[in-house]
């Protein structure tokens, strides 16, 4: 989200219009970046978790991880081009970005653990929020297994 901010406040944008690059080219592009750079540490971190032993990733399958992760990914993307336009500097983009990961950790873990636990009527709604989506799949998936 940061980049994508970036490239708004500095007019980067704009600059490759006037080169002949299309909204559409350019949107595809990015979003196909991000997601490869995505796709590219989730590899390195299941080789990791795999040479560890952790337990999510060795008793899951792997068709289910690659699912689990492919939508997450493209969902957290898509998220950060949407919530890339509210901000027109990098600075309090990059801020809430921070907060947002730290605060949708703690939030998940101690707060919507009770309300997935007892099925509360909104927590469908929550779950349309990337992180918190991925935090009831993620809860719900190991304890199936």
């Amino acid at each position: 989200m940061v980049q994508l901010v970036y490239e708004k406040q500095h007019r980067l944008r704009s600059m490759m219009r006037m080169h002949g690059l299309s909204n559409g080219s350019y949107v595809l592009v990015m979003y196909l970046y991000f997601v490869i750079q995505y796709y590219l540490y989730v590899i390195i971190m299941a080789i990791a978790a795999v040479a560890t032993g952790l337990g999510f990733f060795t008793r899951n399958g792997i068709g289910s991880q690659i699912l689990f992760y492919g939508l997450f990914g493209n969902m957290q993307v898509a998220f950060a081009f949407l919530l890339s336009c509210f901000f027109s500097g990098t600075r309090s983009a990059n801020i809430t970005c921070w907060i947002w990961i730290l605060g949708s950790a703690l939030f998940g873990q101690f707060l919507l653990e009770n309300v997935f636990a007892n099925e509360r009527w909104w927590a469908v709604l929550v779950q349309f929020i990337p992180t918190f989506g991925v935090y009831r799949c993620a809860s719900l998936h190991y304890v199936c297994r």
